[in-house]
């Protein structure tokens, strides 16, 4: 096991030296509690190398081992899916809040600023016209930015409060 711990990481011909070490692996699944340590070990061979392919690992495994070999693969490859399963979850939830993070940060923006329109609106008509009908006040609270660009720009020009809001105000 500390063999495969220590070449692991960094050697090219890792598949060669598991395969001369089939004795040893053959030893240590029959020890208590072997098999689970072989699929900690094939795991981390998985994991932290690039020079041994799953499928080399296998016959490997399969020619140390013989049938049991496709209980440690099998375990291995359940975990690596759990792993991976655990790891997409992860990501999407991470990627989920960052989109609703964002999405509630543009919305506040697009409320703030739509607040801010009509309260310099409501402003602009007390001003000019004084005390404002209760049916005005209703509708500017009311009005999506687009209303109330469009009173804006008609009370640029409106001497009466009804040419601000046509028959409506």
């Amino acid at each position: 096991m500390l063999l495969a711990f220590k070449h692991g990481r960094d050697a090219a011909d890792l598949a060669e030296k598991l395969a001369r070490w089939a004795d040893l692996v053959a030893e240590v699944a029959a020890a208590s509690p072997g098999l689970d340590a072989l699929v900690v070990l094939v795991r981390y061979l998985f994991q932290v190398s690039e020079h041994i392919s799953r499928e080399r690992a296998a016959r490997v495994l399969q020619s140390a081992l013989g049938a049991r070999a496709d209980e440690v693969v099998m375990t291995v490859g359940q975990q690596l899916i759990e792993q991976g399963r655990r790891e997409g979850i992860q990501r999407g939830i991470e990627q989920g809040r960052h989109e609703g993070l964002q999405r509630g940060i543009e919305q506040g923006i697009e409320r703030g600023l739509v607040a801010g329109r009509r309260d310099l609106l409501l402003r602009q008509l007390r001003r000019r016209f004084g005390d404002l009908p209760e049916k005005v006040v209703t509708r500017l609270t009311s009005a999506s930015a687009e209303q109330l660009d469009g009173w804006g720009e008609r009370f640029a020009t409106a001497e009466r409060l009804d040419e601000v809001f046509g028959d409506e105000g």
